[in-house]
């Protein structure tokens, strides 16, 4: 299992904060460049991380916008336009069969197909409709059902396509902070071994960040206070 954006973030702030507390030395550069390099890494994560987190709700607006406007258009629309035509051309079976309504339609595009068959099948005998007591305009108001489904399938897509590319942003850049961890220890470790306790927390902050560890197992006194 690969470590979440989430797990990683967390990581990167707690080492942040860590360093910038202890302040330790480095043989081949200087604290406060990592702690600027871990700071925009994290930074950027959190971004990457609020617009996934945005782009899913939106998406799952869409998709509920999508069915409303679905069922709308199957139960004002079509369904008594399939029932009408039953009752105009009794005994035209083929224009009866341009109206009917399939039970089981419910991807967008097979509505939005249907929807429109109807629409070109009623355009010839639009009179006979509108005797029967449909509006005037009653095949301009089906042409703009079909362009508010298809409206909802667009926006709920870009969503889609956007929470994507944010997520694929955030997997890369965790992977970045983690590899700045990973240079980071090869740095930092050997210069603590003369401290055991900030050896001990630093090790515990390295073990939160991985798989499966969580901060009540792996955590010594004081370090979620710092993250």
């Amino acid at each position: 299992m690969r470590q979440s954006s989430h797990s990683t973030l967390a990581l990167l702030r707690r080492i942040r904060d860590f360093l910038a507390r202890t302040q330790p030395t480095f043989a081949l550069g200087r604290v406060s460049s990592h702690l600027a390099a871990l700071s925009g890494v994290a930074d950027e994560l959190a971004t990457l991380l609020v617009e996934q987190d945005t782009r899913r709700g939106q998406g799952k607006a869409g998709t509920a916008t999508l069915h409303r406007r679905l069922r709308a258009t199957k139960l004002e629309y079509m369904r008594p336009m399939a029932r009408e035509a039953r009752a105009l051309f009794p005994d035209d079976p083929q224009l009866r069969s341009a109206f009917a309504l399939t039970a089981r339609l419910r991807r967008p595009d097979a509505v939005l197909a249907a929807l429109h068959a109807m629409s070109v099948g009623a355009d010839p005998v639009k009179e006979r409709f509108v005797t029967a007591g449909f509006a005037a305009d009653f095949l301009e108001r089906m042409h703009a059902a079909a362009d508010g489904v298809q409206e909802a399938v667009d926006t709920r897509a870009r969503e889609h396509g956007r929470r994507s590319a944010a997520a694929a942003g955030a997997r890369h850049t965790a992977a970045r902070g983690r590899a700045l961890v990973s240079r980071l220890d090869a740095m930092l470790a050997p210069r603590l071994e003369s401290d055991p306790e900030l050896l001990a927390e630093w090790r515990s902050l390295r073990r939160q960040g991985r798989v499966g560890i969580t901060p009540a197992q792996s955590a010594t006194p004081g370090v979620l206070a710092a993250a």
